[in-house]
């Protein structure tokens, strides 16, 4: 059962909930009459639960013997509420609990959302409870391991629908206006799956066998849910045959909601969204929106299972359920959508993201203790979604597609409907890997990976005819070596002159493998392993010439420059000396690598701002990117693949930053159709707004800024309001960051603003400054449970000097007390501004 972090223990054990919400929307607050079946292990005089901001009314137990009356005692510091009795409760008893809560706008609990419809205000009521807000909206055993079964009823006015994790059963008339809706029960859940929602919505529904699959929106936006919808159905479609077990409820409804924390958000059966992250059109939407919300509904299907079907214990397993959301939704999209080639797309948007969060000395494992609300919010990070979706990806690698396919289905099918921990999903597949014949060790490598923070730097060194293979933790810092900081490491290598491929264990400090006829050997081939591998100069520069000649090419030859730019990063190479290695062997290179350097490159150039190299990084910028479009051509072909076009777009829009003619130009052109209301490429449409807004003066920002105010386009929207923090004039950006807080722009969204301007040197610093001044309100607008307090700490992600570097501790260290979420961002960000410090000393700033 739960962990006792909340002093709830598990002598009480609930096994359904009744829930009659009494709401009003108008009022935004409810009441509900609350039933609890429980049973009571120990004779006990007293029940603790989960309680926070509801007022409740009345409580008592029933048993065989009568109706008890309890006394009511909170303790707002572990968020429960004690309800003690006169007599002795033991075996299966009721509780009754009747109580008052509010529907508040912070985007947790039980709360409301508003939209604008015929230019008329209107308001829903929906739920976000993950992971320790169900409390909020109900009193409740909100741990995951309570899991049990929930009748739930809701009352609204006439006007309104409403929904659950489950089809409604019944409805009945209660006076003139009102209705009282009852929903079919739930199998058991967890209570943060739960899901209630109230609002006036539009609908899409298709099927899939007998599973019914709804779209819902808000009025007027139902053409956009057709997109969402088509990829749910494939997607549940594609999940049920790889897991083996067909989805257990009988419909899944996925639902838009205006203002949302998270991306979504995996309700079983009642799958809620942001709008950007759901809402598009199959013809018109961005090839990053389409590709964008196929990976959202994917992640979210996946959690259908894990997560939902089968839940970990506590929240230091949360990546048995990100991890695999995360992980099968590349594998869902690239077996739906094989023209798409998702899995190149893996190692830029999932791999080096986990690869460069993992390197900071303040990084965590993917399974490690957590026991407070912010320290469990601030698990919802890289490491529990990429790196865990990197190991999973190892792991497939390593156990065999077969045994970890059915590791998996044995894993559900014997854990359904209840709980499970880490070592229960090794055990299956190493059993797996034991009937297929496979003399693996899935429980010792898996562990290995999930428990130890960090990853390994493999360092390759010539040693007479051998190839000296060395493994410690990388960090940016330094490296930190020891055999505890030695992962098992199968490490798939290639013979340049041959092409022939092998493999050496690592997995202790040193190892040694002979190079005959003095090969070359890459090691990591495919980059299949989470880790980095570092090469000395002279083997360095012998693969500099494979790249050159393309027989590297792809995630090798991005994995290879990688390093050197991560070297120059860290400050053990100067910047010199990147820039010679990508001139000399990269500036032809195929996706990934090109749009990894491509980024890689814009960085530096950046940077240049304050270490000089300012025109050879420019130079060398416009050359690689030209070197692209001279293969993708500068407008769309009929025949262009989505990597073609996001590729297309990543080199204009470098090329908008250093103001080349002919990008200028053509985003001009985009830009003035924009202005006028017409029609045009939403992927154009991006490298146009970039562009103007990179350049732009008051008469842009305006115009900006107006059209973010009327467009009802979820991509759009949010692609306007994100380049008013793109403009260059502080009076530009100080008026935009005011505006982020503005009636004008929902709470989930001011953080673009800030976010944009924490990329350039020359902005950062204006947007601290707002962030200090406005923490406090900051603060009451994103409680713990959001997880957004912390996006606003970004700007010190590009101090580098140490006043910098004491101003941001002193102010963390004050703004961090009782927000564990907050203390973990601030103490990560203080390692970059440490790596930055020492990448501007080495480098002589200015």
């Amino acid at each position: 059962m739960g962990k006792n972090y909340y002093g709830i223990g598990d002598n009480v054990v609930p096994e359904n909930y009744s829930l009659i919400f009494h709401t009003d929307v108008k009022k935004a607050e409810f009441v509900c009459d609350e039933v609890i079946d429980v049973v009571v292990r120990k004779k006990s005089t007293s029940v603790v639960m989960n309680s926070r901001e509801i007022k409740i009314y009345s409580a008592y137990a029933e048993d065989k013997t009568g109706k008890h009356a309890a006394r009511i005692n909170f303790k707002p510091k572990t968020e429960t509420v004690v309800f003690s009795f006169d007599k002795r409760l033991y075996g299966k008893i009721k509780l009754h609990i009747r109580f008052k809560g509010v529907n508040n706008d912070k985007m947790y609990g039980f709360y409301k959302s508003t939209y604008v419809y015929n230019n008329k205000k209107h308001t829903l009521l929906t739920t976000q409870f993950e992971p320790g807000d169900a409390r909020s909206a109900f009193v409740s055993f909100d741990e995951p391991s309570f899991k049990a079964t929930f009748e739930v009823s809701i009352e609204v006015d006439d006007a309104y629908e409403a929904l659950s994790n489950m089809p409604v059963k019944s409805v009945k008339r209660l006076g003139k206006s009102r209705k009282l809706v009852s929903f079919m029960k739930t199998p058991r859940m967890s209570t943060y799956l739960l899901y209630l929602g109230v609002g006036k919505y539009d609908r899409l529904t298709t099927r899939l066998g007998k599973l019914r699959i709804n779209a819902l929106t808000v009025q007027g936006k139902k053409n956009l849910a057709k997109l969402p919808l088509k990829y749910a159905k494939l997607f549940v479609d594609y999940y049920q045959k790889y897991f083996g077990i067909t989805f257990p409820l009988p419909k899944i409804d996925i639902i838009a909601i205006p203002d949302f924390s998270a991306g979504a958000m995996e309700n079983w059966g009642a799958i809620t969204f942001r709008e950007v992250a759901m809402l598009g059109d199959e013809k018109k939407s961005s090839v990053w929106s389409k590709e964008r919300i196929a990976e959202v509904v994917a992640h979210e299907l996946a959690h259908q299972w894990f997560g939902d079907l089968v839940t970990m214990k506590w929240w230091d397993d949360i990546w048995l359920n990100e991890s695999f959301a995360e992980f099968m939704s590349y594998k869902a999209r690239e077996a739906v959508f094989p023209e798409w080639n998702v899995m190149k797309k893996y190692y830029i948007e999932d791999f080096e993201v986990a690869l460069e969060a993992d390197g900071i000395k303040n990084t965590h494992p993917i399974s490690m203790p957590v026991k407070t609300p912010g320290q469990i919010s601030g698990m919802f990070d890289e490491i529990s979604y990429e790196k865990g979706g990197a190991v999973l990806y190892m792991l497939e690698n390593y156990a065999g597609s077969k045994s970890f396919r059915e590791g998996l289905h044995n894993y559900l099918k014997k854990y359904m409907y209840s709980n499970a921990k880490r070592d229960d999903l090794w055990r299956e597949i190493d059993a797996a890997a034991k009937r297929n014949g496979q003399k693996i060790d899935v429980s010792g490598f898996a562990g290995a990976w999930i428990t130890k923070k960090g990853h390994p730097l493999v360092r390759v060194s010539k040693d007479g005819k051998y190839l000296k293979l060395s493994q410690n933790r990388f960090t940016y810092l330094k490296e930190i070596g020891g055999k505890e900081n030695v992962w098992p490491l199968p490490l798939d290598y290639v013979d340049l002159s041959n092409m022939k491929v092998g493999r050496i264990n690592l997995n202790k400090e040193h190892v040694k493998l002979e190079a005959k006829n003095n090969s070359m050997l890459k090691f990591n081939y495919g980059v299949k392993y989470f880790c980095r591998v570092r090469y000395g100069e002279s083997l360095l520069q012998r693969l500099g010439k494979y790249i050159e000649n393309r027989t590297l090419d792809g995630v090798d030859a991005l994995e290879i420059e990688r390093e050197v730019y991560v070297a120059a990063r860290s400050g053990y190479l100067d910047i010199k000396r990147y820039y010679d290695f990508v001139k000399s062997y990269c500036m032809h290179l195929s996706y990934p690598a090109n749009v990894s350097v491509l980024s890689n490159i814009g960085t530096m150039f950046e940077f240049s701002k304050l270490v000089g190299m300012r025109k050879e990084f420019g130079d060398l910028l416009e050359e690689f990117a030209l070197n692209m479009l001279e293969k993708l051509d500068w407008i769309e072909k009929k025949n262009d693949s989505n990597i073609d076009k996001s590729s297309r777009i990543a080199a204009l829009e470098q090329l908008g930053v250093l103001e080349n003619d002919r990008a200028v130009r053509l985003a001009e052109e985009i830009y003035s159709k924009l202005v006028s209301g017409k029609e045009v490429d939403r992927d154009m449409a991006k490298f146009a707004l970039a562009t103007i807004s990179h350049r732009g003066g008051t008469k842009e920002y305006t115009q900006m800024k107006r059209m973010y105010e009327k467009c009802e386009v979820p991509e759009l929207k949010m692609r306007f309001l994100l380049y008013l923090g793109n403009f260059e004039k502080p009076d530009i950006l100080n008026d935009a960051l005011e505006y982020s807080i503005s009636e004008k722009v929902k709470k989930q969204d001011t953080m673009y603003i800030t976010s944009i301007m924490s990329t350039k040197i020359d902005q950062y610093g204006i947007a601290w400054k707002w962030v200090k001044k406005n923490w406090n309100k900051l603060e009451r607008s994103y409680p713990t449970g959001t997880h957004m307090i912390h996006r606003f700490l970004v700007p010190g992600e590009l101090m580098h000097t140490k006043e910098e570097r004491k101003d941001f501790v002193n102010f963390t260290s004050k703004v961090k007390r009782g927000r564990d979420d907050i203390k973990k961002s601030a103490n990560e960000i203080l390692d970059v501004i440490d790596l930055n410090i020492r990448f501007f000393e080495r480098n002589g700033m200015r």
